[in-house]
């Protein structure tokens, strides 16, 4: 079994990128998520058989609401036990050396919202996620960036820095959203309840048909206090990659995989963002 290395600190982000360093994490890394707050805690898998739990202290100054240190503690310590029963598939699709660029990025959202989700459930049955009462207002947010991001592009020159900057921008609301499901529907399951209300117009523009599904499919994942089949995991990962084109492409953008490994950025529907 993996050896555990907990890491309480008050520079959290700076923690990180120096054990990024000497492990198989990017060095780039941002504690601030946007729309979904400020990360509170990262598991890593350094070099060799051992696991590193990062802590930001101020999750553990005085006037926190009652029980956010200990559901911190808590969520971090499921992801830890995936990474040590070999259930974690965050590096499944890097691996693949024939998947193309899109198809590792689609199913890399997926592998995050599958182990969210797993992470959350059984944490959901004592104190539902935050995330469910705010996923309404997210979608707002990701509607009103995507409406401005599209814009800009629109007003551009379409130089390359342009669509870098619309598809790095639609990219990571996106993620946002797909990241989002995973703690929504770990709350349904775990709490046996519906979709939280969205605005119509909102849901038809944004999250449609496919962003219920993807939550329908992650509802249907064991929770991580159970153990589970890999392959079944690697299954129900490849079910939602598989939606995340079509939810992209309805809401207007695509990312194709082409020769060579290269990857292109497609912007589908430019009158229904700027009119």
């Amino acid at each position: 079994m993996s050896k555990v290395r907990l890491v309480v600190t008050s520079e959290f982000e700076e923690t990180v990128r120096e054990y990024a360093k000497a492990g198989d994490d990017a060095p780039a890394y941002e504690q601030d998520r946007g729309e979904f707050g400020v990360a509170m805690g990262k598991v890593m898998r350094l070099s060799g058989d051992e696991i590193a739990v990062i802590i930001d202290s101020s999750v553990l100054l005085a006037g926190q609401e009652h029980g956010v240190p200990e559901q911190t503690f808590k969520h971090e310590a499921y992801h830890v036990a995936l990474h040590q029963r070999g259930e974690s598939l965050y590096d499944e699709r890097d691996d693949d050396d024939e998947a193309g660029l899109a198809e590792r990025q689609y199913f890399g959202m997926a592998a995050i919202a599958c182990e969210e989700s797993r992470v959350e459930m059984p944490l959901c049955r004592e104190r539902p996620s935050p995330v469910y009462g705010w996923f309404p207002s997210l979608l707002e947010s990701v509607e009103s960036d995507v409406c401005r991001l599209s814009r800009e592009y629109q007003d551009s020159d379409d130089g390359p820095d342009d669509v870098i900057a619309i598809s790095r921008g639609f990219s990571k609301r996106f993620h946002s959203m797909v990241t989002a499901c995973g703690y929504v529907a770990a709350v349904m399951e775990a709490r046996e309840c519906g979709l939280p209300d969205i605005d119509p117009r909102i849901d038809r523009r944004v999250f449609g048909e496919y962003g219920a599904e993807v939550i329908d499919r992650l509802r249907q994942l064991p929770p991580a206090d159970q153990v589970a089949d890999r392959a079944d995991l690697e299954t129900a990962a490849e079910d939602i990659s598989e939606l995340l084109m079509p939810w992209g492409s309805d809401i207007g953008f695509r990312w194709e995989d082409l020769l060579g490994d290269q990857s292109a950025f497609r912007v589908l529907k430019p009158a229904k963002w700027v009119l």
